[in-house]
Parts: C-alpha cells; structure tokens; sequence
C-alpha cells in the first residue's frame, strides 16, 4: 500500500509538469496537469494510509508478543518465532534466549 502511495504520487507529480510543458496553458492541459495533480492526491492519501496501517499493524505485534510472554510462552527476538517455555535456543535463527 505504501508503495502504490509512492507511485501514484510520483506519477501525478510528473506528469502534471509534463502536460503543462507540452500541451501548454490551454484548457486541456490544465485539465490534464489538474488531473494529474488529483492523481498525486490520491497517492498521498494511500501512502498515509498505508503508513498508519503498518505502524498500527507493529502496535498489535508487540501487543500480542507481551502477552504471549506473560503467558509463559516465548517470542524470538531475532527471527519472532513463537517458542515454548522451556526452548533456551530458537530452532529458526539459533538465537540464545534469555529466560528471566
């Protein structure tokens, strides 16, 4: 999502210069260039949005991982593989685990 954000933007921003240079100040180039510039705005509604989807999505993961530690079962710091209680290595990444 982020990256269709970034495209779009990317593709406004462009081509809304590119159509008043070559098409000129008549009205359909400043339709184009307003078209294009309506392009970009939809791209930087998608990249916030994609930016707040992904910062919520790292909020429910770091949620889930302390209340899977509270519940005696253990997250990889490493890798964020689910490991039981009494692994002291995580079979994926081999990182030793510190059990408190």
């Amino acid at each position: 999502m982020i990256l269709l954000g970034i495209c779009l933007l990317s593709f406004g921003l462009s081509t809304a210069g590119s159509m008043l240079f070559y098409v000129g100040f008549n009205p359909i180039g400043i339709f184009l260039a307003a078209l294009s510039m309506l392009v970009a705005l939809v791209g930087v509604i998608v990249l916030v949005i994609g930016i707040m989807r992904s910062i919520q999505q790292g909020k429910n993961t770091r949620v889930v991982n302390e209340q899977k530690k509270l519940s005696g079962q253990g997250v990889c710091t490493k890798c964020g593989l689910n490991i039981s209680a009494e692994c002291t290595q995580c079979p994926r990444c081999g990182e030793f685990l510190n059990r408190q």
